[in-house]
């Protein structure tokens, strides 16, 4: 069936209702498939949260280890 009023094709699909938006060519999601994407999404970004907050305390301990050994006298220079 098609709704020219929203522009979308509705079918059948495992017993289930589905939108078809024929000028995207795909499918609308549903709850559970906008729900899903959203948790995966938000778990990224929590561990992407995680890796910059550890990327800044490891480069402080690299810049306090430095600091330490020029302190000793120790040449940081590439050699």
């Amino acid at each position: 069936m098609r709704s020219n009023e929203l522009g979308l094709a509705i079918y059948v699909r495992d017993d289930r209702l589905r939108w078809y938006g024929p000028a995207s060519g795909k499918d609308l999601l549903n709850y559970e498939e906008v729900r899903r994407l959203t948790d995966g999404a938000v778990a990224a970004r929590d561990r992407a949260a995680a890796a910059r907050e550890e990327a800044v305390r490891a480069e402080a301990r690299v810049a306090e280890l430095g600091a330490l050994l020029k302190e000793r006298g120790h040449d940081l220079r590439p050699r």
